[in-house]
C-alpha cells in the first residue's frame, strides 16, 4: 500500500484535493479541516483528484459525505475526479456512488503544484470526526445505519473531554 498522502492547491477559488495511498481516518481529519477553511473563505468549488486512492475506509467516505453536505448547502460543487475501480466499487457497493459526482479527466492527473497539507488534530477533536463521518454514513441508508449504528454508539462512548 502506497504511503497515505494528501495535497492541496487553489486556483481562482476552486479548492483541489489530490488523495494518494489510504484515504482512512487518520488524514480524515487533515481534508476536514482545509475544507471548512476553504469554506470559511467562500470557496465552493472542490476538486478531488483520487487517481492515486487505492482504498477509502468509512470514516473517510462520511468525510467525503459530510463535505458534500455542506459543499451543497452552500450552492457549490464537489467532484470526485478519477477514482479507481477499487474505490468506485467500495461506493458503488454501498450504495452511495449515486451521491457524488464523478467524474473522470487526464486534464489533471498530472496536477504538480499541489503542496502538502498536514495537520494532527487532538484526539478528541478526530473522535468528534470519526462520530460525524459515520452519523452522515449512516443517514444515507437503513442498511448502513444498521451496519454502522454499533460503531457510533461506541465512538460516542470513548467522548475525551
Amino acid at each position: 500500500m502506497k504511503k497515505s498522502e494528501i495535497k492541496i492547491a487553489i486556483l481562482k477559488n476552486v479548492t483541489f484535493f489530490k488523495i494518494s495511498g489510504h484515504a482512512g481516518a487518520e488524514n480524515a481529519d487533515t481534508i476536514i479541516e482545509a475544507f471548512n477553511k476553504s469554506i470559511k473563505n467562500s470557496y465552493h468549488l472542490f476538486i478531488i483528484d483520487m487517481a492515486e486512492c487505492d482504498y477509502i475506509d468509512s470514516t473517510f467516505i462520511g468525510t467525503l459525505l459530510v463535505m458534500n453536505k455542506n459543499t451543497n448547502e452552500h450552492k457549490g460543487k464537489m467532484v470526485l475526479l478519477n477514482i479507481t475501480n477499487q474505490v468506485y466499487e467500495i461506493l458503488h457497493n454501498m450504495f452511495l456512488d449515486k451521491f457524488f459526482n464523478i467524474e473522470t479527466s487526464d486534464t489533471f492527473k498530472n496536477l504538480k503544484s499541489l503542496k502538502d497539507i498536514k495537520h494532527r488534530k487532538s484526539e478528541k477533536d478526530m473522535l468528534e470526526n470519526m462520530i460525524k463521518a459515520h452519523e452522515e454514513l449512516s443517514s444515507t441508508s437503513q442498511k448502513n445505519k444498521e451496519t454502522f449504528q454499533d460503531l457510533v454508539l461506541f465512538l460516542k462512548s470513548q467522548k475525551i473531554e
